[in-house]
C-alpha cells in the first residue's frame, strides 16, 4: 500500500522559513517540480509533459515566482548541461532551489560548498548518470564519490538527506546494478550519520514508474513528496 496523501498546506508549513536545496538529476527535477506545484497552492498532479524537461522551452516556467538562474543545455542527456532553478515566496516565506548535476561529486559541487552553507535542508540524489555516463560498470567510482561528497558536506557542518531511488521491475543491467548498490549506499550513509529517504520498498510498484523504467509518473512523484514531507517533519 502506497500513499500520496499530502496537501499544499502541509508542504507550506514544513517549508516556512526554510531555504531548501535539491541537487541531482532529472528525477530530482521532477521532485522539485512536484514540490513547487504543492508550494504554489495546487493539490492536483502535474502532467507528464509538465514534469518532462523540454530543452526547446527551457527558459519558460510552470510556476509564478520561479526563476531559472542559469540554463545551458548543449543537447539532451549531456553531462555538461547546467541548470539552476529557484522558487520562492515572500508571502509564504519559503525558498526552494534545484541544481542539476550529472554526478554525485564533481567540480561544480566542490566549488559551490561555501554557497551551500546558507541552506537549512539539502536533498540529494544521483546514481543513474553516475553509472551510465561515466563508464562505471560496477559502481566503484560512484561509491568513492558518494563518500567524498558526504565527507565534504560534514566538513561544512551540513547534514543532507539522501534520496535512494528503487530499481524498477526492468531486468536491464542498470537496474540490476542499482539493486546491488542499495546496501553499500546505506552503509556509507550510516557511517556519515546521514538521513535518508529510502524508496527501495517501491521497487515493485510499476504503476508509479514511467515506461522507460527510470523516471516517475506524476503519481509517483506525489508519492515521493508525501514520504519526503513526513521525513522532513521529523528532522
Amino acid at each position: 500500500m502506497i500513499t500520496s496523501d499530502v496537501t499544499s498546506e502541509e508542504v507550506r508549513k514544513i517549508f516556512k522559513g526554510k531555504k531548501v536545496l535539491i541537487i541531482g538529476d532529472s528525477i530530482c527535477r521532477g521532485i522539485y517540480k512536484d514540490l513547487c506545484c504543492l508550494l504554489s497552492g495546487k493539490d492536483g498532479l502535474l502532467s507528464i509533459d509538465e514534469l518532462r524537461f523540454n530543452r526547446r522551452i527551457n527558459n519558460k516556467t510552470l510556476f509564478d515566482h520561479e526563476i531559472i538562474d542559469f540554463c545551458t543545455i548543449d543537447r539532451t542527456n549531456n553531462i555538461n548541461n547546467v541548470e539552476k532553478r529557484r522558487f520562492s515566496s515572500a508571502e509564504y516565506d519559503y525558498h526552494l532551489d534545484y541544481w542539476f548535476c550529472s554526478r554525485v561529486w564533481n567540480r561544480s559541487i566542490s566549488n559551490s560548498l561555501s554557497y551551500i552553507e546558507q541552506y537549512n535542508y539539502i536533498l540529494m540524489q544521483s546514481i543513474i548518470w553516475d553509472l551510465s555516463r561515466y563508464n562505471d560498470r560496477y559502481g566503484k567510482f560512484y561509491l568513492e564519490n558518494l563518500d567524498v561528497c558526504l565527507s565534504n558536506m560534514k566538513k561544512i557542518n551540513k547534514n543532507i538527506t539522501w534520496i535512494i531511488i528503487p530499481p524498477s521491475d526492468s531486468s536491464t543491467n542498470l537496474n540490476k546494478l542499482i539493486l546491488q548498490m542499495h546496501l553499500p549506499i546505506l552503509e556509507i550513509l550510516k557511517f556519515y550519520d546521514c538521513a535518508s529517504l529510502d524508496l527501495y520498498h517501491l521497487k515493485n510498484h510499476s504503476n508509479i514508474r514511467s515506461t522507460d523504467g527510470i523516471h516517475f509518473t506524476p503519481t509517483g512523484h506525489r508519492v515521493i513528496s508525501c514520504h519526503l514531507i513526513k521525513l522532513m517533519s521529523n528532522l
